[in-house]
């Protein structure tokens, strides 16, 4: 799961989802959601978000993703975090 997400191979992380693999995990200090951030993949971040990442996590230094995405100003990163937010609230 960490090598597609930090290739941003799409074909794989589809492949490793539809087999059901974990995406809520930390390894090497880090998570999916924050390497896809990390990295401002929009595409990755928005299939995550469609299987049910965990995009309130922080990590060590108490930051969510969307607190990076909006310091290095990846935009599209914020609005997929944005909507999945507000998804949540109206459930």
């Amino acid at each position: 799961m960490l090598a597609a997400v930090k290739k941003g191979d799409l074909a794989n992380l589809h492949r490793l989802l539809k087999i059901n693999a974990a995406i809520n995990f930390t390894e090497d200090d880090t998570m999916p959601v924050f390497i896809a951030v990390e990295k401002g993949y929009t595409d990755v971040m928005q299939i995550l978000v469609h299987h049910g990442v965990d995009f309130r996590v922080k990590n060590a230094a108490g930051e969510a993703p969307m607190d990076i995405a909006l310091a290095k100003g990846y935009t599209r990163i914020a609005e997929i975090l944005f909507h999945a937010s507000e998804q949540l609230k109206g459930n």
